[in-house]
């Protein structure tokens, strides 16, 4: 997870000696300085020192925020001039990984969200997990409107076993034809 403040184009000297305890990094794509705070501001009992610094921080933002069970919709949220935007990913997987004999499925939403204080992130954060939310662009709904969903259950199976090296040689005849 990325936590940072985005910071005001117009700092002074000063303005960036209130930050001397976090290094002040510049984004590549929007030349815009900003500050990876490492603090998880979704927990409550977290302290939020932009109250301090309001005066100088543009906007604070949470990026790839991980959660494992109380999934929502797909898409984009908005409260109070706040945004998330949560997205469903699911890994497939065989264990164990040399000779797998089981397929794991591992599923999880990334949270992103972008507000203009820890207060205001806090409280979309808090709202999308209680479902007190609806999205305003709502993923889910388009994709199952252009694509039917299947569902598939493995419930026995059997794999090859695995090949032996080949020392490097690659049988360039096998695979054109000739034997």
């Amino acid at each position: 997870m990325l936590t940072c403040f985005w910071l005001k184009k117009d700092l002074t000297l000063e303005d960036r000696e209130r930050f001397n305890r976090f290094d002040i990094y510049t984004c590549p794509i929007s030349e815009q300085n900003y500050i990876d705070t490492g603090l998880d501001f979704l927990d409550p009992a977290t302290p939020d020192p932009s109250d301090d610094l309001a005066d100088i921080i543009e906007e604070v933002t949470v990026e790839k925020y991980r959660i494992d069970c109380g999934f929502r919709t797909d898409g984009v949220y908005n409260h109070r001039g706040a945004v998330l935007v949560v997205q469903t990913h699911e890994q497939v997987y065989g264990t164990p990984s040399e000779n797998p004999t089981q397929i794991e499925r591992m599923i999880w939403q990334e949270i992103s969200i972008r507000a203009m204080s820890v207060q205001a992130l806090r409280s979309i954060y808090s709202k999308f997990r209680q479902g007190s939310l609806q999205p305003t662009e709502d993923w889910e709904a388009n994709a199952k409107s252009a694509l039917p969903v299947k569902h598939v259950e493995i419930k026995d199976f059997e794999l090859d076993p695995p090949t032996k090296p080949n020392n490097g040689q690659f049988d360039w005849d096998k695979y054109h034809g000739k034997s």
